[in-house]
């Protein structure tokens, strides 16, 4: 039964994809600084146009050096030699 309130933070967005065709869904890719709240920026928007706004989906592709194109498939980790020649590619 208590309030709390949340502590807004400055924090910088670098690029923002937005694909409208599935609308009322939509789908927006987003590059931005460490500590953004991704929800909290979808629920933001949904005050911005007196709506409400939710993701159904969140994926991190990419963080600092980090990404997703040059990530381990699961069978690989499975065979000790590739998981080692994976691991050694940072």
């Amino acid at each position: 039964g208590e309030d709390i309130k949340l502590k807004s933070r400055q924090v910088n967005v670098y690029n923002f994809e937005l694909d409208q065709k599935d609308f009322p869904t939509l789908h927006f890719v987003l590059n931005c600084s460490k500590g953004t709240y991704v929800r909290s920026l979808a629920r933001d928007f949904g005050k911005e146009v007196n709506s409400g706004a939710y993701l159904t989906r969140l994926r991190r592709t990419k963080i600092g050096e980090f990404s997703v194109d040059n990530a381990a498939q699961i069978a690989d980790l499975k065979d000790k030699e590739a998981f080692f020649k994976a691991a050694n590619q940072f």
